[in-house]
């Protein structure tokens, strides 16, 4: 299965939770343009992979 639509300056896939503060830096890039979306658990080719349950929470945490 494929996410409908493909990554642009607005939109970007991740297959996983990206380490250290890379998704942080990546949020505040959105901040600072025109806003944007950040999808985790997808490829760069659209195909969605899914995440772990174990990987959410403990990504949730961080970002709490």
């Amino acid at each position: 299965m494929k996410y409908p639509e493909s990554e642009s300056s607005t939109l970007e896939f991740k297959e996983s939770i990206p380490k250290h503060n890379q998704i942080l830096k990546t949020i505040i890039g959105f901040c600072n343009q025109n806003g944007g979306k950040l999808i985790l658990g997808i490829e760069n080719n659209g195909t969605i992979k899914g995440l772990d349950k174990q990987e959410i929470e403990k990504a949730l945490e961080y970002l709490d």
